[in-house]
């Protein structure tokens, strides 16, 4: 069903969902403030035992306390856990309401997910054209010694730049974690460039847009793929997604004009393109 990280990593995909412009329902905060509440109980069964038998209770009542804190008791010794040598049934149980918990807290995310990537895609993209905005005023990777001088609306535009660069990262963040909590996971760096780039360009147009992904400037591959004027849109749903191939390399051997052959590397889509 769900591994022991399924929670952890639902609960964190779907809080990062919500700080970047999705809803999390009244239901799921619900399921999830119940099952912290269970995990925090204080719970002593031979505590309340005591307590009873303080208090006088009823012998019908003891006994059935009694029964309680001898299974808690036993239910916490290793070799407990059904057919194992090691774990404890508490351990069993715990694993098995977490699992519940898990399914219950998607059932309920389900019925917004698309809504959601939809709004965080939308929050992502008014970031990505603010950006665009500053990189009009002032290239956004210029060296801070040749500011001086420039107008202070270009300054603080080259300052402001980096901020909202910031932003477009975690909101990228979030927008993949919208995709993964809508069924397409994408756990490789490459893997992201569908998300938010056009995938249809060959030969130089894929391997300008690669380039601008691996850029390490200032502001990254965000201010090198609008820097370079490629259009970077957020899909609208996960069916949308495309993956798209980095570009290849070959060997092409030509005659040379003095004669004997020689060897280049060049595009595998265009071979007019020579890498070295």
């Amino acid at each position: 069903m769900f591994n022991e990280n399924a929670y952890d990593l639902h609960t964190s995909n779907a809080r990062l969902v919500a700080a970047h412009g999705g809803t999390l329902s009244k239901r799921w905060h619900e399921i999830d403030n119940n099952y912290d509440a269970y995990r925090y109980r204080q719970a002593s069964w031979a505590h309340d035992l005591a307590q009873a038998v303080i208090e006088g209770k009823p012998e019908s009542e003891l006994n059935q306390m009694h029964a309680l804190a001898m299974a808690a008791a036993i239910g916490s010794q290793n070799g407990t856990y059904t057919g194992q040598v090691g774990g404890t049934a508490e351990a069993m149980i715990n694993t098995h309401v977490r699992e519940r918990v898990t399914a219950a807290l998607v059932q309920e995310y389900n019925k917004t997910s698309a809504d959601n990537f939809k709004a965080v895609g939308a929050h992502l993209g008014l970031n990505i054209q603010q950006f665009r905005a500053l990189a009009e005023q002032v290239d956004p990777d210029t060296d801070p010694a040749k500011l001086v001088g420039i107008p202070m609306e270009q300054q603080q535009a080259w300052l402001q730049a980096a901020e909202v660069v910031a932003d477009i990262e975690a909101g990228f963040n979030a927008f993949r974690a919208a995709a993964a909590l809508e069924g397409r996971v994408l756990t490789k760096n490459d893997s992201l460039v569908g998300l938010v780039c056009p995938t249809t360009g060959t030969g130089a147009d894929r391997r300008k847009l690669w380039d601008a992904w691996d850029s390490k400037g200032r502001t990254g591959r965000f201010g090198a793929l609008i820097k370079a004027g490629i259009e970077v849109n957020p899909i609208g749903s996960v069916r949308e997604y495309r993956s798209y191939d980095r570009p290849m390399s070959e060997n092409k051997i030509v005659r040379g004009a003095m004669g004997g052959m020689q060897q280049f590397l060049v595009d595998s889509e265009d071979d007019s393109i020579v890498l070295r």
